[in-house]
């Protein structure tokens, strides 16, 4: 697994390591946003984080919504779920959503009890780059599974360049010293 180095960081990394560390024991899930200008360290500094909870334990899936590239509604969560060597979801699940797909409602009421199955067994990070492009179905999983899910160790970790907090950003937060 690539190794990231991030300058000038430490703080951030311990921090969310922190968090990461108190949500697998204490078995709770909260939501860790990244906000700032763009070309801080946002990505770099999630995609460490996420290398250093592969390597700690945790499922880990990314995704990363585009500005210009709107495949489908959801794409960034479902890419998450999807991603990496070990995705959080197998190809018969993934694949169990697809019929869901124009039903969003019942697309993220299945993607909750998945990850809720997923959490009984091991710690999960989601991470989801460039939020602030998000479409609304992605933005109402973000608002909502982090609630629904919180009695789960699932990590919420995403990057946006909204410095100001929306209506559609994660509304459960961490602090630094733990979570919610």
């Amino acid at each position: 697994m690539a190794r990231y180095v991030l300058r000038g960081r430490d703080d951030e990394s311990a921090a969310v390591a922190k968090v990461l560390r108190s949500a697998a024991e204490a078995g709770r899930g909260c939501v860790v946003c990244l906000r700032g200008e763009p070309g801080i360290g946002k990505s770099a500094l999630l995609r460490s984080v996420t290398a250093q909870a592969a390597a700690d334990g945790y499922a880990v899936g990314s995704g990363k919504a585009e500005e210009l590239h709107r495949i489908a509604a959801g794409a960034p969560l479902l890419i998450a779920l999807r991603s990496g060597p070990l995705p959080l979801l197998d190809a018969e699940a993934f694949a169990g959503l697809a019929p869901l797909h124009h039903q969003p409602l019942w697309l993220i009421d299945r993607i909750a009890s998945l990850l809720e199955e997923l959490a009984r067994r091991t710690p999960v990070l989601i991470a989801i780059d460039d939020v602030q492009w998000a479409d609304p179905v992605t933005r109402f999983a973000l608002d909502t599974l982090p609630t629904r899910l919180s009695s789960c160790p699932i990590v919420w970790l995403v990057a946006t360049r909204d410095l100001t907090p929306s209506r559609w950003v994660p509304s459960t937060t961490c602090s630094a010293t733990g979570c919610c």
